[in-house]
């Protein structure tokens, strides 16, 4: 006979799993499996030490914002910044060797965008000229449409290089483009540029994603594409486009993204784990 004090609750007798990223809806270290992720690896290594280094660098790049403490052993900031310097990349620096902005909007961001995640410690060594304020601030008001994608990447690369610069954030019109996207991704389930972005929106207004209102499906939509992509990539072998995409959701659906002098920062929710020397209790009958 069991009396009332000696009740077992069956959940007493179970050992809680290790929970990744139980809050948020994606998380790369839950969704992005062994396989692809050694896959990624793999092409890393291919793309090392070629005369033409654009691959290895966005490869890197996106690599090291959606699992940077798996990325640590693979890149290192003087190995990438080897690969910023030299003039075979997408790295190079306008103004280096003839008149500045040469490069496209794209161009600038992805310097940029690169720089603050690969080699933040080494943008005070890059040419004053490329990265000084106001020549940015100037491509913005003359050289873009006010709602267009190379005005984001401008406003985006200035909060990448200048992070406490106040009035570069997003006009009701490039939010109103952004949600355009968004509403194609839902209509065509096709969610590669509203990706793209939504991320670069986000880099400039951190707080914009919260706005959009994202509802389950639209949450379910942009995991089943990356699946989809991730599926059609193992047969192509072309992982630079599908790590910039597992990248961009990451930096739109982590909780929090810092920018600071040591990089870009995705902030996810404290995994729960369980310690070595905990047992499930004993219970006395």
């Amino acid at each position: 006979m069991i009396i009332e004090s000696d009740q077992i609750n069956i959940k007493d007798l179970l050992i809680d799993e290790p929970q990744v990223g139980k809050d948020s809806w994606f998380d790369p270290e839950r969704d992005i499996t062994s396989g692809i992720w050694q896959a990624m690896v793999e092409k890393l290594k291919e793309s090392r030490g070629r005369s033409w280094e654009i691959g290895w660098v966005e490869l890197a790049r996106s690599m090291m914002i959606f699992s940077p403490e798996k990325s640590k052993s693979l890149i290192t900031e003087n190995q990438a910044w080897e690969y910023v310097k030299t003039r075979d990349s997408n790295f190079d620096m306008p103004g280096r060797a003839g008149p500045q902005f040469q490069a496209t909007n794209s161009d600038i961001f992805t310097q940029a965008f690169s720089l603050r995640v690969l080699c933040p410690h080494k943008i005070g060594e890059v040419n004053k000229r490329w990265i000084l304020l106001r020549n940015l601030v100037d491509r913005i008001t003359r050289a873009t449409g006010p709602d267009s994608e190379g005005n984001l990447q401008i406003r985006a690369a200035i909060k990448l290089l200048y992070p406490e610069q106040s009035g570069v954030g997003l006009s009701n019109g490039l939010k109103a483009t952004v949600g355009i996207y968004l509403d194609r991704g839902r209509d065509n389930e096709d969610w590669n540029r509203f990706l793209e972005l939504a991320a670069l929106a986000r880099l400039i207004e951190p707080e914009f994603i919260d706005s959009l209102d994202l509802t389950t499906e639209d949450r379910d939509g942009m995991k089943e594409y990356l699946s989809r992509t991730f599926k059609e990539t193992k047969e192509t072998n072309a992982w630079e486009f599908a790590a910039r995409q597992a990248a961009s959701l990451a930096i739109i659906a982590a909780p929090e993204i810092k920018i600071t002098d040591d990089g870009l920062k995705l902030i996810w929710p404290e995994k729960e784990q369980i310690k070595e020397d905990e047992s499930p209790e004993v219970r006395k009958f």
